[in-house]
């Protein structure tokens, strides 16, 4: 292969295209006039420390040499070649043409060369014919120009278009008419640097100070809009972790690391915390150690390195310690061999040569994991208080997913205890009840549903359908801004609409899930969503419109065998407002979950 092309400067882009080009046969040859440094050694995979001193254009292409079996393909000059000229006081530039003349392509590092400089090279390739390519690395941005004049491609869409001929803007004509993508905000066009910083940053949620610390990396600032600022801010910012990640395979691909810029696998970094991550070589590491080692592992070490796990592990330590030093003989081996059999229960890997005391921190270690994964998560931020029935159940999925994978009876009160501290920092009453379960819901319902003063009801201004004796009528709207909070109940609670799947799972719901165990609980938390209090008293059955009616309000007597769906056993004074308040939602499932735990309550 003839074609031969001409690297002026040095940055992270031109190494990588240098290394590849050779590898395809093609010869290149390096100018500069700069000497090998440190930071050259730490993000090249080709310098080395025996370079640092050395010139730059030599040093790398004795290595470039050493990867091909023709030498002569790779040449070096130690000069930058383009010069500074004051002709009558006029600053001007010169560089020898017959050296453009021999090259297909000159590719400049912008780092090295003042705009002036490749424009006026970029003016003498045009009347050569020469293409010019212009690259820089600034952090985690970068951007690429590229003059090829004319160029011709074969289109690949339709076989009767056959070549396409592509004309290229020189770098003067860039910057004297300066273009924008036709998805570019106009407002954005005339701003100064950092106001457009401020605004993108606004707009997708990123924070100015640290893009503006990955641009003093290198002590530049780009035009946002020749920049890959997306890269760091992300298009896509549901998650913290895709747009560092992004970032740094940006950065990778800048600096060599990369020939193409690798597709982000949402499924293997979502979720991963960057938790101590200080400086841009910290988040790299944590990649490298999730291709590595995976996300459990990363996981791990990252709760192993907080300050809460390592106090807890301390004091565990401590504990073991003493614990073990103050046993003799087998009483030692004994409790040695039991921690043995819990770690290895846990398929913690102990080998036959390990000493009593790191079998002692393994298992301290592995009490603290379990510790510290027995944390009540704290409220989603979503949640808090949003009094929204999907929250409440999101809520609870969060407390239960922590709350069943416990094992251990010591850790498991630990965490009882934990949800009852909090509900009583919420100041919410939780003495009926008298399960776990049901002390977890009422926790998620606390977070989500505030605590209400005493209301009264109004007056009524319209009558349900189904007509409750013995209560005085107040509508939805009276006694509780049920839609501001709820919204379309159908829409939560309606079949296949919401966080119940199915009418005929709510047994399943009720007993066995554990977010609605307990049917007092149930009961005096579906009350509270619609701002009516219940207490225990006497027992008696709600009568409806289309009975016979009690006369002087006594209610009719409960019947020995169970009653029908319409009717069931309930406080007369206090259950009466809230079925009404269900019943008028029109929501059946709402409804057989009202009068599943009522019944059950009642029975109680």
């Amino acid at each position: 292969m003839d074609a031969h092309v001409l690297f002026l400067g040095k940055n992270g882009i031109q190494e990588e295209a240098l290394k590849n080009l050779v590898l395809s046969g093609v010869g290149v040859t390096l100018a500069n006039n700069l000497y090998v440094n440190e930071d050259d050694v730490k993000y090249s995979f080709l310098l080395r420390e025996s370079d640092l001193g050395n010139s730059h254009a030599e040093s790398l292409a004795c290595r470039l040499r050493e990867m091909v079996a023709d030498k002569r393909r790779v040449n070096f000059i130690t000069d930058s070649l383009v010069k500074d000229e004051y002709l009558s006081g006029v600053h001007s530039y010169k560089i020898d043409e017959s050296i453009i003349e021999k090259f297909e392509i000159i590719s400049f590092a912008a780092e090295d060369y003042a705009i002036p400089k490749m424009t006026h090279v970029n003016n003498i390739c045009r009347l050569k014919g020469v293409a010019l390519i212009a690259s820089m690395g600034n952090g985690t941005q970068g951007f690429l120009f590229q003059d090829l004049i004319r160029h011709t491609v074969l289109e690949k869409i339709s076989k009767e278009a056959g070549s396409v001929g592509i004309e290229y803007r020189s770098f003067h004509d860039i910057l004297s008419e300066q273009s924008y993508p036709d998805i570019q905000d106009a407002s954005l066009e005339n701003l100064s640097f950092m106001i457009q910083l401020s605004e993108i940053c606004n707009r997708v949620g990123g924070r100015e100070a640290d893009v503006i610390s990955l641009y003093k990396m290198r002590g530049k600032c780009l035009a946002i809009t020749n920049g890959i600022l997306g890269g760091y801010l992300g298009i896509n910012s549901d998650s913290k972790i895709d747009i560092i990640y992004a970032a740094l395979e940006i950065r990778k691909f800048i600096t060599k690391q990369h020939e193409t810029i690798p597709r982000i696998n949402k499924t293997t970094y979502s979720g991963v915390s960057l938790e101590g991550c200080n400086t841009p070589e910290d988040v790299v590491r944590r990649v490298a150690q999730l291709e590595v080692y995976g996300k459990e592992y990363v996981d791990d070490e990252v709760r192993k390195s907080s300050p809460t796990f390592q106090t807890l592990l301390n004091d565990i330590l401590a504990e073991k310690l003493t614990t073990y030093r103050s046993k003799r003989g087998r009483e030692k081996t004994k409790f040695i061999q039991e921690l043995k059999g819990a770690l290895t229960s846990e398929k913690v890997d102990v080998g036959n040569d390990t000493t009593d005391e790191d079998i002692i921190r393994l298992a301290s270690e592995q009490e603290s994991r379990e510790r510290i994964l027995a944390q009540l998560p704290p409220t989603k931020p979503c949640n808090e208080m949003s009094q929204r029935i999907d929250s409440y159940r999101d809520e609870a999925d969060s407390i239960f997913a922590v709350y069943r994978n416990i094992k251990d009876d010591k850790i498991l009160q630990s965490f009882i205890s934990q949800v009852k501290d909090e509900l009583d920092m919420l100041s919410v009453d939780h003495k009926d009840c008298e399960k776990p379960e049901e002390l977890i819901n009422r926790l998620a319902y606390g977070r989500v549903f505030p605590q209400e003063k005493e209301y009264k009801a109004k007056a009524p201004n319209v009558t349900a359908e189904n007509v409750l004796h013995r209560w005085n009528n107040a509508t939805i709207d009276d006694m509780f801004p049920f839609s501001a909070i709820l919204g379309d109940a159908h829409g939560i609670f309606g079949v296949n609409g919401g966080i119940l799947d199915n009418v005929s799972g709510m047994s399943d719901m009720l007993e066995e899930d554990g977010l609605l165990a307990g049917s007092l609980s149930v009961l005096k938390d579906i009350a509270k969503m619609f701002g009516v209090n219940i207490d225990s008293s006497e027992k008696k059955r709600i009568v409806f419109e289309n009975q016979d009616t009690p006369i002087d309000g006594q209610l009719a007597a409960a019947p020995d065998t169970n009653p029908p769906p319409e009717e069931a056993e309930f406080n007369d004074d206090e259950l009466q407002p809230l079925f009404a308040k269900v019943k008028q939602t029109n929501d059946k499932v709402l409804l057989e979950m009202f009068m599943k735990s009522a019944k059950v309550s009642s029975e109680c």
